[in-house]
């Protein structure tokens, strides 16, 4: 068993989160809040850039060891995670720890929350709530 807590600036690999042609894809995801008092976090996936994609926050290779071209920041898909389901599914081999982004990769997403037309409104009040934890 792994002791695996999420804090903020954790990335994660989750499969199954790709799109509906293609739903067993894996994403890599960002945690943006450490745990709230219901043992919450806020997380945030990246994808492959396309024509059309919310550019707020583009990220390239070596921005992360797993982006290897081109990504933006998904805010769209911002969704909270309890951390017994994270750590239930790292434990289970199902979902990966990919290490911590770099501060001022986090800092830069996050803005971008902030910033993003796309970012879910229930999604920005609660990072506001959420961010100093």
């Amino acid at each position: 068993m792994t002791l695996f807590y999420p804090l903020k600036q954790t990335t994660l690999h989750i499969p199954g989160t790709g799109p509906a042609h293609d739903s067993g894809r894996g994403h890599l995801f960002i945690v943006l809040t450490s745990p709230d008092a219901q043992e919450e976090v806020l997380c945030v996936s990246i994808s492959s850039v396309y024509v059309k994609c919310d550019e707020t926050c583009v990220l390239s290779k070596g921005d992360h060891d797993f982006i290897k071209h081109d990504s933006f920041v998904f805010y769209a898909l911002t969704k909270k995670y309890t951390v017994k389901h994270l750590r239930d599914r790292v434990n289970d081999g199902d979902v990966t720890y990919k290490g911590l982004i770099s501060e001022e990769i986090y800092e830069t997403i996050c803005d971008g929350l902030l910033d993003s037309r796309l970012s879910p409104p229930w999604a920005m009040a609660y990072f506001n709530e959420n961010a100093s934890n």
